[in-house]
């Protein structure tokens, strides 16, 4: 969020020591940037639902932090007058929410923005050494002193070896880390920050610097050639906005001649092929290599690994009530910018031959994205 704004920033004045210098690198970034908002726009305007925004359910995450948790707060507290609105309205809904709780409880927000800041910078470490994996006692006792080993090999490569411009280059994407950090954190966890992570493995790298390296001078500038660069990004593009319209024209959905209006309980998915997602069987029991499958046993410990249950709710006992069941999703039909994930009966994933499946799910609680599914019905195309 932060993180590259100001990366771009630290390109124009950190890569340059003049006024005419600064400009000319001003104008490709800001074609960059105008050349991303123009393919975002575009693809919303060829593809989006009407009241679709891009970036709408960053409303979720302002309005999470003004209660003090995250964008299943807002999801359960405001869910009755967030259900009838498009994405659009919720935006506005949500935003203007999160506004009027932060001017009531200041405090509340701040709390939320600290919480998270303090959990990236602490947990940062683990997880570059191991992911989202959970350390037990013993390991988290070794992790300071895996620290320490990487401390010199920092310290060499960033005071001995390193210009201004690299130094400024990682102080600047720490602090975007962090600043981005302590608005999308508590909602998406280290998923959110993917992107830069990339970034932050190659400062990790830095502690392996041994002091006898020698640099050398390039003597290749293929990197100095934006010609290739210009075309490669040109060609990405393309793809972005062609890509859709293909994959409609040549791979359609069948769906039935009468669909009908959307029911309150119930959901029409596609069949066949594109529901996608795992069995879960009881303990014990014998297992199939088609669809996938897995123990319950090892699907808890999936989910608590995962905190799953931290975004989608608890649902582990009464997932076990209802052993077997698939664990999917599936393109709505009937329903629009829909993103669900169903504890379904196992034909769901098993008969392929049946093309619209409808999911009689009883309403659990608005805008959850998890759905408990208490039959499944095959749905004719005639």
């Amino acid at each position: 969020m932060f993180a590259l704004p100001l990366l771009m920033l630290w390109a124009i004045l950190g890569l340059a020591s003049h006024r005419n210098e600064r400009l000319r690198l001003l104008l490709p970034t800001a074609c960059i940037v105008l050349a991303v908002i123009a393919v975002n726009g575009a693809l919303a305007f060829l593809y989006g639902e009407t009241g679709v925004v891009t970036a709408g359910n960053f409303g979720f995450t302002l309005c999470g932090l003004s209660l003090g948790g995250n964008w299943a707060d807002c999801a359960s507290n405001y869910g009755s007058v967030l259900e009838p609105l498009d994405e659009k309205s919720q935006a506005i809904f949500l935003v203007t929410r999160a506004w009027e709780n932060f001017m009531q409880a200041p405090h509340v927000a701040f709390g939320t923005l600290f919480r998270s800041t303090q959990r990236f910078i602490l947990g940062w470490p683990q997880f570059f050494l191991s992911g989202t994996t959970q350390w037990s006692g013993l390991m988290l006792m070794w992790l300071p002193l895996v620290l320490l080993a990487l401390l010199p090999g920092l310290i060499h490569a960033l005071r001995s070896r390193a210009s201004w411009s690299e130094r400024s280059f990682w102080l600047v994407l720490w602090v975007g880390m962090i600043l981005s950090a302590a608005i999308v954190f508590e909602d998406g966890g280290w998923r959110a920050l993917s992107v830069t992570s990339v970034l932050l493995a190659g400062f990790m790298a830095l502690a392996f610097v041994a002091p006898g390296n020698v640099a050398t001078p390039v003597r290749d500038h293929w990197f100095a050639r934006p010609k290739r660069g210009i075309i490669t990004i040109a060609i990405a593009a393309a793809l972005f906005i062609v890509t859709p319209a293909l994959a409609r024209m040549l791979d359609r959905i069948e769906l039935p001649s009468d669909i009908g209006p959307p029911q309150i309980n119930s959901r029409l998915v596609a069949g066949g092929r594109w529901p996608t997602g795992f069995l879960v069987l009881a303990d014990g029991a014998s297992r199939v290599i088609s669809p996938p499958s897995m123990s319950y046993s090892e699907f808890a410990r999936m989910v608590r690994v995962q905190n799953l249950e931290a975004e989608l709710g608890p649902f582990l006992d009464e997932a076990a009530a209802r052993l077997p069941f698939a664990f999917m999703t599936a393109p709505d039909i009937d329903q629009r910018n829909s993103t669900a994930i169903y504890l379904a009966p196992p034909d769901v994933l098993s008969r392929r031959e049946v093309k619209v499946w409808r999911l009689i799910v009883p309403q659990m609680r608005p805008n959850h994205i998890l759905r408990a599914v208490e039959r499944a019905e095959p749905v004719s195309l005639r």
